[in-house]
């Protein structure tokens, strides 16, 4: 793997983490392979069981759907952290590798509290662009921890929740509780 492939991955694989450890939410690890089938995030933390749409998810990991969904698009907002805005997504991330993230967002959005998000969004890919949107922004409020998560990824290419946490933690010294869930910052809370 080339050392842009390896950057690109990196921030992708970082952004569902950095979303995740926003949100409260746990993981297992994340990590770089020797090619991009062997690339991904642990999330496995969060299953329990039930299946939506034929993805095996449960609520166990602190997220709600909305919440799971944005992390999701977590990994497209990370390869994107540089930019000013997220753009949409596109086939072109699904041929990136974003194929599983994207079939595991548009599976949640068959739930009864996503269905009527995305009802207001009017498509179930405005929605997803919508929360494309809403993991940009916390991915860019959140940059130097993005970037620290990155760096230390490409040193050691496996982190542990543990490491990752104690990357994010280090970037919320000093701050009150609210620092870790952006959307009560972003007074945001329904």
């Amino acid at each position: 793997m080339n050392k842009n492939t390896k950057l690109y991955i990196a921030k992708h694989e970082c952004g569902h983490a950095l979303i995740a450890l926003a949100y409260g939410s746990t993981f297992i690890n994340v990590e770089i392979g020797d090619d991009v089938q062997t690339t991904r995030i642990d999330l496995s933390t969060m299953i329990s069981g039930t299946t939506l749409g034929g993805v095996v998810r449960g609520v166990g990991g602190g997220l709600n759907d909305h919440e799971f969904v944005i992390s999701k698009m977590g990994g497209v907002a990370g390869e994107r952290a540089n930019r000013s805005t997220a753009g949409t997504f596109t086939f072109v991330d699904i041929l990136r590798g974003a194929e599983i993230d994207y079939k595991d967002a548009v599976s949640i959005c068959t739930t009864d509290h996503i269905r009527s998000h995305a009802q207001k969004a009017k498509t179930p890919d405005r929605y997803l662009n919508e929360c494309l949107k809403e993991a940009h922004n916390i991915i860019v409020f959140h940059k130097s921890a993005h970037t620290a998560l990155v760096e230390a990824l490409l040193q050691h290419n496996f982190l542990t929740y543990a490491e990752c946490l104690s990357i994010w933690n280090q970037y919320l010294l000093g701050s009150d509780a609210t620092a870790a869930r952006p959307e009560i910052q972003a007074g945001k809370v329904e």
